[in-house]
C-alpha cells in the first residue's frame, strides 16, 4: 500500500507548472489577439488612403481623355458662284415671264462689269451702286469697260443695276431665291427686272471673306 502524503508534494508542483503553462498561454494569446486588433483597426485606413490616390488618378485620366480643345466657331460654306449667278439670271426671267414681259438674254460681258462691283462691295462690306474707290456709278463703270449700253429698241441708254446682300443660307437656288425676292420687294428694283427695254442683263455676285453673306449686282441694258 502506497503512502498518498508522499504524493502531494509531487502533484502540487504539477498542477503549479500547469498554472503557469496555462497562465503563459493565456498572456501570448491576449498579445496576439490585440496585435490581431491593432493591424485590422490601421489596415483599412492604409487602404482607404491607396483607394482615394487611386480614384484621384482615374479621375484625372477621365478629364483628360473627354477634354477636346474648341475649335473656331467658322462656318464651312461651298457655294458654285458660276451657278448662283445662273439661277439668279433664271429666277429673273421666270418673274418677268410671270408678268408678260419677254426673257432677258445673258449677257457675259455685263456679268463681268457686275461681279466687278460685287466683289468691291464684299470686300469693303457695303452697299452701293457706285464704287468704295472714287465713287463712280454704274455708267462710269461701262464706260470704263468700253460696254455701250443701247436698246435696239431706242436711242437712249437703258442702263439699270440692281444689287443686294443677304446671308448665306441653303443652296444656290434658294439664295437665289431670296436675293430676287428682295428685288422684287423694292418698288425700283422690280421695275428694273420687268422692264421690257431691258434686252440684257448681267448677273455678278461675290462672298464676304467669312463666307457667312453674299454680295448680288444685276446690270441690265
Amino acid at each position: 500500500m502506497i503512502d498518498d502524503t508522499s504524493r502531494k508534494p509531487i502533484v502540487n508542483k504539477t498542477r503549479r507548472y500547469v498554472i503557469i503553462g496555462l497562465a503563459c498561454v493565456a498572456v501570448i494569446a491576449t498579445l496576439f489577439v490585440y496585435q490581431s486588433t491593432d493591424f485590422k483597426t490601421q489596415a483599412p485606413a492604409q487602404v482607404q488612403d491607396i483607394s482615394n490616390v487611386t480614384k484621384s488618378e482615374q479621375t484625372t485620366k477621365i478629364v483628360q481623355s473627354s477634354y477636346t480643345p474648341q475649335k473656331p466657331n467658322m462656318t464651312q460654306t461651298t457655294i458654285n458662284i458660276a451657278l448662283l449667278e445662273q439661277d439668279i439670271h433664271k429666277i429673273a426671267n421666270q418673274a418677268r415671264q410671270t408678268n408678260g414681259v419677254q426673257p432677258i438674254n445673258y449677257d457675259l460681258k455685263l456679268a463681268g462689269i457686275a461681279r466687278a462691283h460685287s466683289q468691291d462691295m464684299a470686300i469693303h462690306q457695303f452697299l452701293s451702286d457706285n464704287t468704295y474707290d472714287g465713287g463712280h456709278n454704274l455708267n462710269y463703270r461701262y464706260t470704263f469697260a468700253g460696254y455701250i449700253c443701247q436698246a435696239t429698241s431706242s436711242e437712249y441708254s437703258t442702263s439699270n443695276e440692281n444689287i443686294a446682300v443677304v446671308t448665306v443660307q441653303g443652296n444656290e437656288t434658294q439664295i437665289a431665291q431670296h436675293i430676287v425676292n428682295t428685288w422684287l420687294d423694292n418698288v425700283a428694283d422690280r421695275n428694273n427686272i420687268l422692264d421690257s427695254g431691258h434686252q440684257n442683263e448681267g448677273i455678278g455676285v461675290a462672298l464676304t471673306e467669312n463666307k457667312m453673306a453674299v454680295y448680288a449686282t444685276q446690270d441690265l441694258c
